[in-house]
């Protein structure tokens, strides 16, 4: 089941990235040239745009709320980021390898003065995997904002 949930929130969190990108290169009109990225080549140079730049996460939702019509439609940066950076540089902690409740992803957060603080902690397949699940359908639900959105 773990493996199987962190695939289907692993998904959801590509795809909120991918639908985006599409917003914001349809928005910004930026598809001119879209349809060649399928035929690069390794070494290819192309222009700069919503789908092809390095923008992170947090950008692409920035950008997208600006946009949004309604407060409602608007994504939550922060706890999007939240469920994304402990799968992306959380620690995996094992008790015992058999006791798969037992295992969780903590994120520290960036070093200050030679401390860390704990960021984020979460069994991942804890009651029966509930972080997972919640994770997945909270991130489902944000990605059905970007659908209905008026581009």
């Amino acid at each position: 089941m773990y493996l199987e949930l962190i695939g289907k929130l692993i998904a959801n969190l590509w795809s909120l990235e991918t639908a985006l990108r599409f917003f914001l290169i349809k928005r910004l009109k930026e598809e001119e040239g879209f349809n060649k990225i399928r035929k690069v080549s390794i070494g290819d140079t192309l222009d700069a745009t919503h789908f092809t730049n390095y923008d992170s996460l947090g950008k692409l939702i920035e950008r997208y709320n600006k946009f949004s019509t309604s407060e409602e439609n608007k994504l939550n940066k922060e706890k999007l980021l939240l469920i994304r950076d402990v799968l992306a540089h959380g620690r995996i902690l094992i008790d015992d390898m058999e006791d798969i409740e037992s295992w969780c992803l903590v994120k520290f957060s960036e070093v200050k003065e030679d401390q860390v603080t704990v960021e984020n902690k979460v069994f991942i397949n804890g009651d029966e995997g509930k972080w997972l699940k919640e994770s997945i359908k909270y991130t489902s639900d944000e990605l059905l904002k970007i659908k209905f959105e008026n581009n």
